[in-house]
């Protein structure tokens, strides 16, 4: 149990940072998983194997640190790598001591002033020092050539090389590596646990095979059975480590089977940062931690893309996003000058729409920028305080959920409507989808109770039909289906 906690800045099963009040506090250990968290009784119940419990009186409530700490990740990024940053500084009794006896002897307010200062900046630079960057797409790159040197290698399919989780970033999928003399293509099976439940997938035609595997179960040994087209097949057992999170018992119900394709896995995303996939019977298939915190959707090419795990704002605004396949392998990352948080969408000739904040986060929630999707660059962005006051259509739910002025909008949601050339939000602290003209950045109209909107001209909202119609409120993730509705969360 841990007190005095007044946010966590990142989580996963191996590692927590914390912010109290007592300064910076990163728990390391395996297994870990949050109980229980009270930000408001800054109450924190933890559990698993702690290993350590490290304490930095300055750590991340130095403002200066943190703008440090931001503008490190974003230059290492622009030079394509993927960066990993940990500042961690341990005060030991003698420099307490010190430290106490350097305050003791200060004699004037001038001096005080020169050593507070000093200190700062002697803090500043130590912290800057512990800064840790690991290039990830480095790692990647000299997995991969490990791979085409074992491909290279001559397994026959029989005695394939079968490589789990060869990125470290996705316990419950593999690689099976082997040759064939000629060329050939054929289907991998991940058997489930019962035949509805089995994984299949296909490889292209070659003869050196790096075959992609996924769908194996948890903590398990999975049946995988890999048939090439001129009918030759060979079966193995695959086994896996615990991925070291608790998720209990996912409960699963069938409400249409006709409906149901088998074939596909459930995704379900954490605000802990954490994503897995689930099969029909509710077993978990696919785990990663690499990120996946709101707004995770995959992509045309196959890929996911996910929120990254680099904090801009507590607790879900993030610095970007990041391209993963499901073995784990990251494609991108797009860094974002807002953030992102809740939803993005894949527009149609590939960039991404992405709800974000404004670039100085005086205001959250109330931003969309469109993204190129080759350059990463900005190429249209929105603010919805351009078009509607922050006094119009306020929500009792903006007061229930303890939410800062700042996020006077609270867009939960994006969908983009194609036909009409509209983007959609979804404001939760107005009750209400708000359509925008993406030409022109005008408004084209809005779903909602009108009560309470004095700004905006009545026009552009919707008369209900029907005696017993009734508005929803504090709405989240619209989207559009095929038939042309709106659907959303009530």
């Amino acid at each position: 149990d841990f007190t005095g906690i007044t946010d966590v800045v990142s989580f996963d099963p191996v590692k927590v940072v914390l912010e109290s009040d007592y300064g910076h506090i990163t728990i390391k250990g395996e297994g870990l998983h949050v109980n229980r968290l009270s930000v408001e009784k800054g109450e924190l119940d933890l559990d698993g194997r702690v290993d350590s419990v490290c304490y930095s009186e300055a750590g991340m409530k130095n403002k200066r640190y943190r703008e440090l700490a931001a503008i490190l990740v974003m230059m290492t990024m622009t030079v394509g790598s993927i960066t990993t940053v940990a500042a961690e500084t341990e005060i030991t009794a003698e420099e307490e001591t010190t430290a106490e006896t350097e305050t003791d002897e200060t004699e004037t307010e001038t001096a005080e002033d020169a050593d507070s200062e000093a200190a700062e900046a002697a803090d500043t630079q130590s912290q800057a020092a512990a800064l840790e960057v690991t290039d990830r797409f480095a790692q990647q790159t000299a997995v991969d050539e490990a791979l085409l040197q074992e491909a290279s290698n001559g397994y026959s399919l029989d005695e394939a090389l079968i490589v789990v989780n060869p990125y470290g970033m996705s316990p419950l999928s593999a690689v099976a590596v082997f040759s064939t003399e000629k060329a050939c293509g054929g289907t991998v099976t991940v058997k489930g646990k019962s035949a509805e439940n089995d994984v299949t997938g296909t490889f292209e035609e070659a003869t050196e095979h790096i075959v992609p595997i996924y769908g194996l179960y948890n903590n398990d040994t999975t049946e995988v059975v890999i048939t090439l087209d001129d009918g030759t097949s060979a079966t193995f057992e695959v086994t896996t480590e615990d991925i070291g999170v608790d998720y209990g018992t996912i409960q699963t119900e069938m409400k249409s089977e006709a409906s149901y394709d088998y074939s596909n896995l459930t995704f379900v995303c954490s605000t802990m940062g954490t994503l897995y996939g689930v099969d029909a019977a509710g077993d978990i298939r696919f785990f990663t931690n690499i990120g996946g915190t709101l707004g995770v959707h995959q992509l045309e090419n196959g890929h996911l893309l996910m929120p990254a795990s680099y904090v801009l704002k507590s607790s879900y605004y993030k610095e970007g996003m990041i391209e993963v396949d499901l073995l784990g392998k990251i494609y991108r990352e797009y860094m974002i000058p807002g953030g992102q948080h809740h939803d993005f969408v894949e527009l149609p000739d590939g960039n991404l729409l992405v709800a974000s904040d404004s670039p100085d986060l005086s205001t959250v929630e109330d931003y969309v920028v469109e993204i190129d999707r080759e350059t990463g660059a900005v190429v249209w962005e929105l603010d919805m305080k351009d078009l509607i006051s922050q006094e119009d259509g306020q929500s009792a739910s903006m007061d229930s959920d303890g939410s800062e002025e700042a996020d006077w909008f609270h867009n939960n949601g994006l969908a983009y409507d194609a036909e009409n050339d509209l983007v959609l939000l979804s404001a939760r602290h107005k009750d209400a989808i708000v359509a925008v003209n993406k030409e022109d950045k005008s408004l084209a109209w809005i779903l909602g109770d009108p009560t309470g909107w004095d700004g905006v001209d009545q026009s552009y909202f919707f008369t209900p039909e029907g005696e017993d119609f009734e508005w929803f409120y504090a709405q989240h993730n619209v989207s559009i289906l095929d038939n042309g509705d709106i659907a959303l969360f009530d």
